[in-house]
Order: C-alpha cells, then sequence, then structure tokens
C-alpha cells in the first residue's frame, strides 16, 4: 500500500513538474515573439543609425540623407495629427532605442508630453536649427516649413551634420547624398513654381482646413511684388489657425466668406488628415447666399504624406502633388 502511494505522489509530481516546463516554454517563446515584433530596431550587428523622426517629412528628409546607413522609424504615423500628438503606450520605448531623434523644433509637436520628452532629450535634435527665413502668424512662427521646397533643403544641413557625427566614417557618403538631395529638390521647387505661376494671378488665392500653407503661398502662389511688401499673406486663409484644434467661430464663418466673396474664390480645398466639417459650414454658408463655390473632391496634404499609391509619399512629391490638384481645380473653376 505504501508503495503504491508513493508511486502515486510521485507520478503526481512528475506531471506537475512537465506542466510547469511546458508552461515555462510556451512564456518563453510567446516573449520572445512579442520582442521580435515591438522592437525592430534590436539588431546590435546592423551597423545601422537608428533614427526616432517626429513626422513622416522628418522621417523622409533623413531617409533622402542617410539612405541605407539609417534605420528609421516614424512616430507621428499617416493621418494623425502631429500638433496634438501625446505620447502614448510604447513611446517611451522607441525613444529609448533610438540613437538619434529628429523633429520639428518649431513648435509643430507641441503635446505637453512629447514637446517636454523632445526638449529634455540629449539625442533630440530639431531639423529648423541655424534657419531663420521663417513665416509668423499672429506673431507665432510657422512650423510648416516643408511647404516650401527651397527652405526644406536647408534642414538637410543639421542632418548631415548629426549623421557624420555619430558615424564618421560614413561623411562623405552623407555630404554626397545631401548634395543630390538639395540639387532634386531645387529643381522640384522650380517645377513648381513655374506651374504655379501659369495659373491666372486672380485664380491662385488658396483656402484650406488649417493654416499650413502660408510656406506655400508665398514660395509658389504670390508675385514678385507681394513677396517683397508682404501682401502675399493675402493668397491665403483657412478658418481654422496653425494648429487645428479649437472650434469654428460664426466670426470665423463670416469673416471666410466675406474673403471668398472679395477675390472671386469658387472652390476650397480640405486637407487628407482632418475633417471637413468646418469647410463644409462656410460652403453651404455661401451657397445660400447665392454664392458660387464648391468643396473640392482631391483633398490636399498638410500636415502628412501620402502612401506610395498617392504619389505623394515624399515632400517633393507631396508638394508637388498638392500644386497639381490645385491648378487642375483653378482650371475649371
Amino acid at each position: 500500500m505504501d508503495g503504491k502511494l508513493g508511486f502515486r505522489k510521485d507520478a503526481a509530481k512528475g506531471f506537475i513538474l512537465m506542466r510547469f516546463l511546458l508552461l515555462s516554454a510556451l512564456l518563453f517563446l510567446t516573449a520572445c515573439s512579442k520582442n521580435e515584433n515591438s522592437h525592430r530596431w534590436m539588431v546590435e550587428d546592423s551597423g545601422k543609425i537608428k533614427v526616432l523622426a517626429t513626422t513622416m517629412m522628418i522621417g523622409d528628409l533623413v531617409s533622402q540623407i542617410g539612405k541605407d546607413r539609417v534605420d528609421v522609424e516614424v512616430l507621428i504615423q499617416a493621418d494623425i495629427d502631429p500638433h496634438s500628438y501625446e505620447l502614448r503606450k510604447g513611446d517611451a520605448e522607441k525613444f529609448d532605442r533610438a540613437d538619434l531623434i529628429f523633429y520639428n523644433g518649431l513648435g509643430l509637436e507641441h503635446g505637453a508630453s512629447l514637446a517636454s520628452r523632445l526638449q529634455t532629450n540629449k539625442k533630440a535634435f530639431a531639423i529648423s536649427e541655424g534657419m531663420t527665413d521663417f513665416v509668423y502668424f499672429d506673431q507665432t512662427v510657422d512650423p510648416h516649413i516643408w511647404m516650401d521646397l527651397s527652405l526644406w533643403v536647408q534642414t538637410g544641413i543639421l542632418v548631415e551634420r548629426v549623421l557624420s557625427d555619430v558615424q564618421a566614417d560614413g561623411k562623405s557618403f552623407f555630404s554626397k547624398n545631401l548634395q543630390e538631395f538639395q540639387k532634386n529638390y531645387l529643381d522640384e521647387d522650380g517645377k513648381i513654381y513655374q506651374m504655379m505661376q501659369k495659373v491666372p494671378s486672380q485664380k491662385r488665392y488658396l483656402v484650406t482646413s488649417h493654416d499650413a500653407f502660408h510656406y506655400f503661398g508665398r514660395r509658389y502662389l504670390a508675385t514678385k511684388e507681394e513677396r517683397d511688401n508682404g501682401s502675399w499673406q493675402n493668397r491665403v486663409r483657412a478658418p481654422e489657425g496653425l494648429a487645428p484644434e479649437g472650434q469654428v467661430s460664426l466670426k470665423d464663418i463670416q469673416n471666410m466668406v466675406a474673403y471668398l466673396k472679395k477675390y472671386g474664390i469658387r472652390v476650397v480645398f480640405p486637407e487628407s488628415n482632418l475633417s471637413k466639417a468646418s469647410l463644409k459650414k462656410i460652403v453651404d454658408v455661401c451657397q445660400k447666399q447665392g454664392v458660387d463655390i464648391i468643396l473640392s473632391n482631391q483633398a490636399l496634404y498638410g500636415d502628412t504624406l501620402g502612401d506610395k499609391e498617392s504619389g505623394a509619399d515624399s515632400v517633393s512629391s507631396m508638394v508637388h502633388y498638392n500644386a497639381k490638384v490645385m491648378k487642375s481645380e483653378w482650371e475649371r473653376s
């Protein structure tokens, strides 16, 4: 009897031990799988500089300069508004494992938690550092510098310098890429300028969801005289400010309707990552007052890039895409 009891106890212990080992193995494999999925940068022998870019535009910029020597991850993806972005679960890990962090530096990323993390991180660099030719809106610097390609090429200078500091043997490589980037973007800048200037001056008035297009208006829509005397600002309007966070008031709508009437504007443009609600209200008020105006079926890209299928997946192609949409709508309006 004692022998049978001992055998049962031993068998039970063995069964419990086996279950424990199987469970441990399962947990280990699950942890490894999660680790591989969430830490794609954790390849110690890749030799690439791990870069965290706050926006898609900055991610594109760093990729243009670093090419296959950098591994870029974008923090604020696709249609998410960068102005109000707050840190989310998992973002802290992205900051920790990055070798370098690049951000706008002109108040674009002003969500409190993100702004604090950027300002206190020694690995973080503002791409606007050293630039001086800014547009100001209500005494606030406009952060949408990528909308003027002749300005945007200047941001590559800081990126090239920082990458070279981190990977000294890549300096000539990064320098060559910078020169190629600047040449290509300045060529595109000239093409966009010519495209826009072929549109009759009386039609080159741009109304969008929020104030992301001042640099575009100054560079591509205005005449030389308007740029010189500052009246180029009359070329661009939006019901929402630099950051599309507030409610549009009745006064805002009335001001927009008056602007549309004054310049004979017949089309307004939504943005890909923002609600069309405010523009629809303005169009509705105009139509009730007998003003012939439409909301464009094609959205512009303001604070984000498109995908490859859209043909707007880099900063230069995005600005070119926007220009083509504007030209097409203005020509038929």
